[in-house]
């Protein structure tokens, strides 16, 4: 089965969502196995390459689509791939899709944080969904870059 992008709250107002959905940014994932029980998301372009190299060259981006073309690739590989994602970068027009990555937000108590996001003072300014494990949140906005935030013992990366 393809998961959509399930946002905490879903509003029609939320123009983060619609911009993502238009842009070449998509791609299809496959969940593999690891020996230590986390399972690896493995990014692949829709025409059923690995996403592999450099990311946001040229080359790369040719190979992104839409988010329709990639759920009519991921419903012709029945069972292939576990979700369609999008890949965060430039979008070609001078802005930046940018993400904030909340890990296990109960374990790192983060809920306040996350409730700023899916019901607070944020929420019309970007799409949110829950991770794949179900225990963290993906925050994506659009505007200007800024510098990323690796992982940092906090559980929030960026």
């Amino acid at each position: 089965m393809i998961t959509q992008p399930h946002s905490l709250p879903i509003d029609a107002t939320n123009q983060t969502l619609a911009l993502m959905k238009a842009s070449h940014r998509w791609l299809l994932c496959k969940s593999v196995p690891r020996p230590n029980g986390k399972d690896a998301k493995i990014p692949y372009y829709a025409n059923g390459k690995p996403r592999s190299g450099a990311l946001d060259t040229p080359e790369d981006r040719a190979q992104l689509v839409t988010y329709d073309e990639a759920m009519t690739a991921a419903h012709r590989s029945p069972g292939v791939y576990a979700w369609v994602g999008f890949a965060l970068g430039p979008d070609g027009n001078g802005g930046n899709f940018q993400g904030i990555d909340l890990d296990d937000i109960s374990a790192n108590q983060l809920s306040s944080i996350a409730n700023e996001w899916t019901v607070g003072a944020y929420e019309y300014w970007c799409y949110t969904e829950l991770s794949p494990s179900g225990a963290g949140m993906h925050v994506i906005g659009y505007g200007q870059p800024f510098p990323p935030l690796g992982p940092n013992g906090t559980g929030i990366e960026a």
